[in-house]
């Protein structure tokens, strides 16, 4: 229902602007930045070994990014034993060798381990100095993230699997995350994500759209992030 609702709500929004020959987020209120930053993903779809991941991050420099986002996991599933904690942490060091220490990298835990293996990664991961680690556990139990976000001085990020503005009210609340990534497309549009990122700001809590859709979702999420003040960056494959 909700990504039915995104489809009519971003329709009319693209209606009425150009309808008055305007951007969208000329209805929202005006460009608050000239530019929205972007990262990366899907760009390391190699073999899972360091020297293949850090060629494929200088790849994906030379194209222009200066943010890259990743899973280092490999078949981690609740549980994350000593060597593919290891092997993992020799992924993340290998991007980051590559890269240097100005490019900020984010993790992705695909909403897979548990509390205790979600910890002990997300401490194995502290000195790479990432911009956050997202979905460390599964994100219908919001206590859960908490714990981590608590354990950790890595930012937690979730909310690509929450629909509406109630799903992450409680997140919000009991300060479960530290960045919001509601995808535009399926918690309802434009509309409802402004909402969301409202309600974010209220808790000082930073915005990064989820965007693993079509170059039209990246068109609707642009024009959003360049209207937010606490919007933080947009995925882009």
């Amino acid at each position: 229902f909700s990504t039915a609702q995104a489809a009519i709500d971003m329709a009319c929004h693209d209606i009425v602007a150009r309808s008055l020959g305007e951007p969208v987020h000329t209805l929202l209120g005006g460009p608050v930045r000239d530019h929205v930053p972007a990262y990366g993903n899907g760009w390391y779809q190699v073999p899972r070994e360091p020297a293949a991941f850090a060629e494929a991050a200088r790849k994906a420099l030379a194209v222009g990014y200066r943010r890259l986002k990743f899973d280092p996991f490999g078949d981690g599933d609740f549980v994350l034993d000593n060597v593919e904690l290891d092997r993992s942490v020799e992924l993340i060091a290998a991007v980051r060798d590559a890269v240097g220490p100005d490019v900020e990298l984010y993790i992705e835990g695909h909403g897979r381990f548990g509390v205790e293996a979600a910890i002990r990664l997300v401490r194995a991961i502290e000195p790479f100095r990432p911009g956050w680690i997202e979905e460390p556990v599964p994100p219908e139990n919001v206590d859960a993230l908490r714990e981590v976000t608590v354990a950790t001085s890595v930012p937690v990020a979730a909310g690509e699997r929450w629909y509406s503005r109630h799903a992450f009210r409680r997140a919000l609340e009991i300060g479960a995350i530290r960045i919001a990534q509601p995808d535009i497309g399926h918690v309802g549009g434009l509309t409802e994500a402004r909402k969301i990122a409202a309600a974010a700001d209220t808790h000082y809590v930073s915005v990064a759209f989820h965007n693993a859709a079509s170059p039209l979702m990246t068109m609707a999420a642009l024009q959003l992030g360049a209207s937010l003040q606490n919007f933080k960056v947009l995925e882009v494959f």
